[in-house]
């Protein structure tokens, strides 16, 4: 491992101190050698490791990249109404946790639980590899019933 090398590790444990992620410091490493033109076998080289090694932490680390990104566009799409937007490749496990944040914001008890959520969601033929392949419109009425489009 070169001093450069060593440098562009350190500066990547240095990014969970300015904010927390939810990113583990290896994944952070690999990363930030990766943007930075590296390839999965040069970076194995400097962190130790195999570069099979290297695609699993980076792939999961996009997941998890994107899965942030996801909560926060969902996030962002409440409005002072019931009705929001849930994103398309977000996971249908992840819609119960949408909708009743959702809920709780407007002062509304769900009438349902996390499995009916999910079996309604299903009808809707939205759902591939248990994700959304397009946006679901998700109504909370005021007697919190569900309606979703």
């Amino acid at each position: 491992m070169t001093i450069a090398d060593r440098g562009y590790i350190e500066k990547s444990r240095s990014l969970g101190v300015k904010c927390r992620t939810n990113l583990t410091d290896r994944q952070k490493e690999v990363l930030l050698l990766r943007k930075r033109g590296f390839t999965q076998e040069k970076v194995a080289k400097i962190l130790g490791t195999s570069r099979a090694n290297v695609s699993v932490i980076e792939r999961t680390a996009y997941k998890v990249v994107w899965a942030a990104r996801a909560t926060i566009e969902a996030f962002e799409s409440l409005h002072e109404d019931g009705i929001f937007l849930v994103p398309s490749r977000t996971s249908i496990y992840d819609i119960p946790r949408l909708i009743f944040l959702r809920g709780d914001v407007l002062g509304i008890r769900v009438q349902m639980d996390e499995n009916n959520i999910i079996s309604l969601v299903k009808t809707k033929k939205k759902i591939r590899q248990y994700r959304l392949i397009s946006p679901l419109t998700v109504k909370i009425k005021l007697n919190g019933q569900l309606l979703i489009q």
